[in-house]
Formats: C-alpha cells, sequence, structure tokens
C-alpha cells in the first residue's frame, strides 16, 4: 500500500531494480535465495535506523524516495537499495558467528554493489565512491 502522494516518488526510486536484480543474478548464476523481496518504506520517525535487515526484507526511511526532478540524490539511493539487495543475497548463505564478523557480509554486498555500479553506472562513477570515502 502507499499513498498517493508519494506514489511518484516510489516509482522514480525503484524503476532501476530490476536491473540491480538481473545483474546480480547474472553474475552469480543464481537465483535470490528467497522466494520473495519486499521493500517497506516508512516515515522517517518510524524507523530506528535509516536502513533495517530482515529475511527478505529491507526497511528504508521514506527519505530516501526522491521525485523525478532530483537528480543529485538518485544515484546515492540507488546504490543504498541495490547494497540492500546484495546484502539480503549472502545473508542467506553467510551469517555472522559474533558482531565482529559482519565484515564478511558487507565485504561480498559491497562486491556485488561494485559490480552493479560499473555495469549501469560506468567505472568513473565505481572508482569516485570508491576513493570518496
Amino acid at each position: 500500500m502507499c499513498l498517493s502522494s508519494t506514489l511518484s516518488k516510489l516509482d522514480n526510486t525503484i524503476s532501476f531494480f530490476h536491473d540491480a536484480y538481473s545483474c546480480y543474478e547474472d553474475y552469480l548464476a543464481a537465483s535470490f535465495p528467497f522466494g520473495l523481496y519486499k521493500q517497506i518504506f516508512l516515515p522517517s520517525e518510524m524507523v530506528v535506523s535509516p536502513t533495517s535487515f530482515g529475511a527478505s526484507t529491507c526497511i528504508f526511511s521514506a527519505d530516501i524516495l526522491n521525485d523525478e526532478k532530483v537528480i543529485d540524490q538518485i544515484i546515492g539511493t540507488r546504490i543504498k537499495l541495490a547494497y540492500a539487495l546484495a546484502r539480503q543475497w549472502f545473508g542467506i548463505y553467510t551469517s555472522a558467528e559474533e558482531p565482529n564478523d559482519d565484515w564478511l557480509l558487507d565485504g561480498l554486498a559491497g562486491f556485488l554493489t561494485d559490480l552493479f555500479i560499473k555495469r549501469y553506472l560506468g567505472n568513473n562513477e565505481a572508482r569516485y565512491r570508491r576513493f570518496k570515502v
């Protein structure tokens, strides 16, 4: 269910998502480990953190939804959503024994996200994102 006032923002923000999904499926030669994947966008006052991960579900703050007129934030938002999908993909196969072991899941998800950035946004954007930090 989506409020009509945010429907155009939702459509603009997630319109690329099939590309990320297909990119990961092609590279890994494996289908998504869950039967379905849900993205939930809640008002910022209802979320604890900007992104929360669960089994086949990601909860985001609705603040990341962008109108088509806002072009400077859409790349960062798409990267966040692609990262969340990649984290779900590996989250079923890899679980941290201790909280300090999350680096492995973050690294694998980061690798897939970088692959998506290179394929759909170009090498320059991937290099920029890598060395920006």
